[in-house]
């Protein structure tokens, strides 16, 4: 969809969407190629990264460890 510019947004023409559904199926399958032995035994998708920097306590200073603050008041 990147590639597309922003009439494609509006472009509700049949031969616009059969070509988007076959692209849609194309990277389906070329994703099932990849990833079928995976189905079910490991993640296919990592998305830890997305998370990384919106869980770390903004309270905490620099290179903190979470609980390291709460470990040292309680001493």
């Amino acid at each position: 969809m990147l590639g597309l510019g922003v009439s494609s947004k509006l472009n509700a023409e049949w031969a616009f969407l059969t070509h988007l559904r076959e692209c849609g199926r194309k990277a389906a399958q070329d994703w099932l190629s990849q990833h079928y032995e995976d189905l079910g035994i490991r993640n296919t998708l990592d998305l830890s990264w997305i998370f990384d920097e919106s869980l770390k306590p903004a309270h905490l200073p620099e290179g903190a460890e979470r609980g390291s603050v709460i470990k040292q008041a309680a001493r």
